[in-house]
């Protein structure tokens, strides 16, 4: 039987709702919104199909439901547009909003915009606990090749919810009628798996899969040989680390069922009402603030206010300002940006080490049979000397690196583990890693997001067999992290690569280490950029300023995208990277 408790338990996890149209699998989503909102928890919906907005009716359509704001679509509160997805994400993240968020009404390419910007903006300032439902999954993670760069940006942002979500407090609801077309990075990363009626072989074989991921494909037997035929509202709720696995009927929810299919009555359903200024005046000042710190438009004004000098300075015979005069300019304003953002930075830091130390703390108490001193190089490892202050002021600089851990000769070994290195071994590994796992190491280690396998390639000039052969091994040391698609070098890995491993630098000091770097072709498209000043310019004027036909052009230009330096736009229009600037 589904009991509270149970909803409860799994409502901690991520989840995949897995079933073909009619299956019930939206009603059963409702009922775990109805179950949140009850409990007063944030929830945002992500409804691409038009069938959320009765959870402000009450069942009968006739008195309030949830007071939960509607954004677009024909019940909406406030209409949306493909540019809103970064303003709409800021209030969902930063307040107490409820959200159902409609695109029904949007193009492809307008969802696409939109839902790249708000999971964007939504992984990077959310503030406590969000649970967030995405129906019809597949439109947002596609499982396949991608070609249209505007929908890989759209998957990657996606898949990055899934995976790096929970850190930042998100609890994610995935909704499914094509389990097969759902990416596997995404779909293999929920820990619970609510499996309803599917009937296609390739959608069952995507659930096998993850029982394959999480669980016991014995004990999945009889759940994959009784998909075809589930009733309607009936399913499997399997959360393999939680020990539930359970076949239910989920019960009815207490709204109006506005996912059933139209017949008319809901043009005289009463909705709960919401405090609708609030909202309106809370997104104008979002706007305000978004449109004051858009480096677009900052950059478009910087060039105005060049070109005012330019003609200022011919119109009076004056020189204009020599290019030291223009680097001492931007020297000291980044010095002084440095120092009103230290602060702010300081704070950041203490708060992560202090979550590492509690993480660490209540591992300890678990572990007790680790021996003392993994305790100590852990500890010593996570909770490094905080950067000084000075560091922010001085460009020469360097960052401080803990003390290498002392070691006692006698060798300590994980209990039970009995082929895996000495403690000894695992972390004096500096300058002993093969060529090879060391530069792919660095390649992770350099960006601090992480990098997919297809941007190691270029980064590190490695084919495939023998890229992949490097990541397992770093992945076995545990000197990377897989983390769905992204490739992630961990405490030990950084110290693993020592004094030979240098960050990448930002700004000017990052376009001058490019230009010595890249290869020519790159160079050339990369100069062009810059020169650009990072406005958005076709891919044909590209090729008239550089001269290379459209498959060079193309080539040099996902080339530098991999290593972050190109940001794809719509229509074919492409950019420098913003951090460049």
């Amino acid at each position: 039987m589904f009991t509270q408790e149970i909803r409860r338990k799994i409502l901690t996890q991520h989840i995949a709702i897995l079933g073909k149209t009619g299956s019930g699998k939206s009603y059963t989503a409702k009922g775990f919104i109805e179950a949140l909102l009850r409990d007063k928890q944030r929830v945002c919906v992500i409804d691409p199909t038009g069938a959320y907005w009765g959870l402000r009716s009450d069942k009968l359509g006739t008195g309030p439901g949830f007071p939960i704001t509607v954004f677009g679509g024909d019940h909406g509160d406030l209409p949306i547009e493909r540019h809103h997805g970064q303003s709409i994400a800021e209030i969902i993240a930063t307040t107490d909003t409820s959200a159902i968020i409609d695109t029904q009404a949007m193009t492809v390419g307008e969802r696409t915009q939109f839902f790249t910007d708000f999971a964007e903006t939504l992984l990077r300032k959310n503030i406590g606990t969000l649970h967030l439902v995405v129906d019809e999954g597949h439109l947002f993670a596609p499982q396949g090749r991608v070609s249209d760069p505007q929908s890989g940006k759209m998957l990657h942002a996606a898949n990055n919810l899934v995976s790096l979500g929970r850190g930042r407090g998100l609890r994610i609801i995935l909704i499914s009628q094509r389990p097969a077309k759902l990416h596997k990075d995404s779909l293999t990363q929920v820990e619970t798996l609510i499996a309803m009626r599917l009937i296609a072989p390739q959608d069952r074989g995507a659930v096998e899969n993850w029982i394959g991921e999480w669980a016991d494909p014995k004990q999945g037997a009889e759940l994959l040989k009784s998909l075809p035929s589930l009733p309607t509202g009936e399913g499997w709720v399997w959360a393999p680390e939680l020990d539930i696995l359970l076949r239910t009927k989920f019960p009815q929810i207490s709204t109006y069922d506005s996912s059933r299919a139209p017949d008319g009555s809901s043009t005289s359903v009463v909705l709960a009402s919401i405090d609708l200024p609030t909202i309106e005046s809370r997104l104008a000042s979002v706007a305000d603030e978004l449109k004051a710190n858009d480096p677009k438009l900052l950059r478009a004004r910087i060039n105005e206010l060049e070109l005012e000098l330019e003609g200022a300075c011919e119109s009076t015979g004056k020189a204009a300002l020599s290019e030291d005069d223009i680097r001492a300019a931007e020297d000291r304003g980044y010095q002084r940006g440095q120092q009103q953002g230290f602060q702010g930075a300081v704070q950041e830091f203490r708060a992560f080490y202090a979550e590492i130390d509690r993480a660490l703390a209540a591992f300890e108490r678990t572990m007790p049979d680790l021996s003392a001193t993994d305790h100590a190089i852990t500890r010593r490892l996570a909770l490094a000397q905080p950067v000084p202050a000075t560091f922010f002021l001085n460009e020469q600089h360097e960052l401080p690196r803990p003390a290498a851990p002392s070691i006692p000769v006698e060798k300590q070994v994980v209990r039970n583990q009995s082929n895996v290195k000495t403690v000894s071994e695992r972390y004096q590994n500096n300058g002993t890693l093969p060529e090879g796992e060391r530069i792919i190491l660095t390649a992770a280690a350099q960006y601090v997001n992480g990098v997919t396998r297809e941007q190691i390639s270029i980064l590190a000039g490695y084919k495939r067999s023998s890229r992949d052969t490097y990541i397992s091994r770093l992945a076995g040391k545990n000197l990377v992290r897989v983390n769905g698609g992204i490739i992630e070098a961990t405490v030990a890995g950084i110290a693993a690569l020592g004094s030979g491993f240098e960050p990448l630098p930002t700004g000017r000091k990052l376009r001058e280490h490019w230009l010595e770097k890249l290869p020519a072709g790159e160079r050339v498209i990369f100069e062009a950029l810059i020169k650009a000043g990072g406005r958005e310019v076709t891919r044909d004027s590209l090729s008239e300023a550089t001269g290379y036909k459209r498959s060079s052009r193309d080539t040099y230009i996902s080339r530098l995208t991999a290593r972050q330096l190109v940001i794809p736009g719509a229509a074919g229009m492409v950019r420098a990277s913003d951090q460049l600037f």
